[in-house]
């Protein structure tokens, strides 16, 4: 059982999180860290606690691309486009969402919205790092403010990184050369030769479509191909 609190180590626990969830890979990001990958396996159980333990909000995610399956009993989670406009993420929201879910206290487009906001803050503080020190920081100062700013956390800005990962992903993956992409989907990664463990290769983001390029530069996590 994998357990997250809602709290001001938000990115901290998300990387931890993120290591138990994911493999290590020899492709090397943005930034001259590597991606993490993605694993074959059968879904994993995630509890999501409020920051006074009062509640926990089960969740059930797909390891090969860190999508959520269930959340307060729904199978199908679908998209969440209608969080645009909601504009705002905070711990306070965060709370009452798992609070008003697990209780079965809403229904109808406020409970699509709050599991909405449930698996925004979860699925994409794992896949990318950066979203997850967003949120983060708003737990930390308060006030649903980024650290050194004034304004409310930008879900806007991440939208066109958030849909576009998956094509972004696939075209990290078409770009390596076939061996450095064999090791890296070989797993677990212990088991490959000295020889497999030791290649690597840079990901080339000058061969991306410009519109996948911004995108797989901020992701952390590699979904599975295919």
């Amino acid at each position: 059982m994998n357990d997250l609190v809602i709290g001001p180590n938000w990115e901290q626990q998300i990387a931890r999180l993120r290591d138990d969830l994911t493999e290590d890979s020899n492709i090397i990001r943005w930034g001259n860290d590597f991606y993490r990958c993605c694993r074959d396996g059968d879904p994993v159980t995630l509890l999501l606690h409020t920051h006074d333990d009062a509640q926990a909000l089960k969740l059930q995610m797909r390891p090969r691309d860190l999508y959520i399956t269930q959340l307060a009993g729904h199978m199908d989670m679908g998209r969440y486009d209608s969080l645009t406009d909601a504009g705002r993420v905070d711990g306070e929201r965060l709370s009452h969402a798992v609070h008003a879910l697990a209780r079965g206290q809403v229904h109808g487009t406020e409970a699509f919205e709050l599991r909405s906001l449930v698996v925004f803050c979860v699925a994409e503080s794992l896949r990318f790092d950066g979203l997850a020190r967003d949120v983060g920081y708003t737990m930390l100062f308060g006030q649903n403010k980024v650290l050194g700013t004034e304004t409310p956390l930008p879900i806007k800005r991440w939208w066109p990184l958030v849909h576009g990962w998956g094509q972004a992903c696939d075209a990290v993956w078409a770009g390596l050369k076939p061996e450095v992409r064999q090791a890296a989907l070989h797993q677990p990664r212990a088991a490959l030769e000295l020889t497999q463990r030791r290649l690597f290769e840079r990901a080339s983001y000058d061969r991306l479509p410009a519109a996948s390029r911004a995108i797989a530069q901020a992701t952390k996590v590699l979904k599975r191909p295919g």
